[in-house]
């Protein structure tokens, strides 16, 4: 096996790796961000609720 063989075999389960780490990454943000947009909501409607 040549040098390159070997960095091409090597990179090509990194990409999937890394492209994997990616998606999980960009599902565990998006959910934070809903969970936050929730609690903001509900403290929200909670302080409107007080001062009405």
């Amino acid at each position: 096996m040549t040098y390159r063989t070997v960095v091409a075999t090597l990179l090509k389960p990194l990409h999937w790796v890394a492209c994997g780490l990616a998606m999980c990454l960009a599902v565990i943000l998006a959910g934070m961000l809903i969970l936050m947009e929730q609690q903001v909501a509900r403290s929200g409607h909670a302080g409107r609720h007080t001062i009405a």
